[in-house]
């Protein structure tokens, strides 16, 4: 007889990642970012933009059938390495071991004892890195009027950090960014390089560590010149620093990238603090509100007379605070310093301490 041609079974494809929520999300936020010249701040932090699991990297089991194994003959160990007794498997004389029905195949390759096979459906695509998303639609807008970039809390990996970073250079106006807990220090090099090459970002509420070359043994000493093009851990930093100077803000005169409020609040609690002008404050007045008594004698390095400058006030406040310094939220750490900062006298026990 004449055999009927079999068609292959119909795979349905998987769902597509691209129209998972959160990846449909953050491609609604790239295309406002690449067509919206009109917007000026975007706060999306702990909005749940977390970069979805890659299911092509999920840890496949793999089950062993022992249906059949003659123990005396063959031990589980040469079934398990995938090395078994060459008398167990003849590649010629198609014995495939007693006990087991095994399917034989036709010189044709035909299977002349059952079904065919399923056909073994295609991976799921991996999901985009919502980063590279977000980053090139930067690089995509013609007019990018973005002034302030909250993107804080959402995990978007090292990997998405670094694919974002590469469109900050195209943010002509973009002079404040939060990344705080969006990928780890791994990053945070990438990040560095992409403020230097042409960004205008002043304030990035990501501190990184001292500057160091990237191998460095721990405990050596800071490497104020690391060799050329050696990858660092302190140059996002730098990379503010001199985008803060190249625009005249690397003093007091920083305080204008300050939301209004903030501005006000941080001044005012500077002047407040006893001895203080317009342009400094004793720093003995300022730490002793931060620290209790006992910490200030083991730090007291400076003489009675020093100085705080308020420039250096400003920057400070820029570094570590500009993530963080809503100073409508009582329980912020700004709200906090602010608060302590006007207290009548310095502190007197360990509990007052910021």
């Amino acid at each position: 007889g004449v055999a009927a041609e079999a068609s292959a079974p119909e795979v349905s494809e998987p769902d597509s990642v691209l129209t998972s929520p959160v990846v449909a999300a953050a491609e609604a936020l790239a295309s406002m970012l690449e067509n919206n010249d009109s917007l000026r701040q975007l706060r999306i932090a702990r909005c749940g933009l977390d970069q979805p699991e890659d299911p092509t990297m999920r840890k496949k089991s793999v089950t062993f059938s022992l249906d059949g194994l003659d123990e005396d003959d063959h031990s589980v160990g040469d079934v398990v390495s995938g090395s078994p007794d060459e008398d167990m498997v003849s590649p010629g004389d198609g014995n495939t071991g007693e006990g087991d029905e095994a399917e034989v195949q036709s010189e044709g390759g035909e299977s002349q004892g059952g079904d065919e096979e399923p056909a073994t459906p295609k991976p799921p695509a991996p999901p985009p890195l919502l980063g590279q998303l977000l980053g090139e639609a930067l690089s995509k807008s013609r007019a990018c009027g973005l002034e302030l970039l909250d993107v804080s809390g959402n995990w978007l990996t090292d990997a998405g950090v670094v694919a974002f970073a590469k469109g900050l250079p195209r943010a002509s106006q973009l002079t404040a960014l939060y990344l705080r807990d969006c990928g780890g220090v791994g990053a945070y090099g990438e990040l560095a390089s992409a403020i230097s090459a042409g960004s205008s970002l002043l304030l990035c509420d990501i501190v990184d560590e001292p500057l160091l070359p990237a191998d460095a043994p721990p405990g050596r000493a800071s490497a104020a010149s690391p060799a050329a093009g050696s990858p660092t851990t302190g140059s996002l930093q730098l990379a503010l620093c001199s985008n803060r100077w190249a625009a005249g803000k690397l003093w007091s005169s920083l305080v204008s990238a300050y939301p209004p409020r903030v501005a006000a609040a941080a001044t005012l609690a500077f002047r407040s603090l006893p001895g203080a002008t317009a342009d400094e404050a004793p720093l003995s007045e300022l730490v002793g509100r931060l620290l209790p008594p006992l910490v200030c004698a083991r730090l007291s390095a400076w003489p009675a007379t020093a100085v705080l400058p308020y420039g250096g006030f400003v920057q400070w406040l820029a570094d570590f605070f500009c993530g963080a310094w809503d100073e409508a939220a009582d329980d912020s750490p700004f709200a906090s310093l602010v608060r302590l900062m006007a207290q009548p006298t310095t502190l007197r026990s360990e509990q007052d301490s910021l």
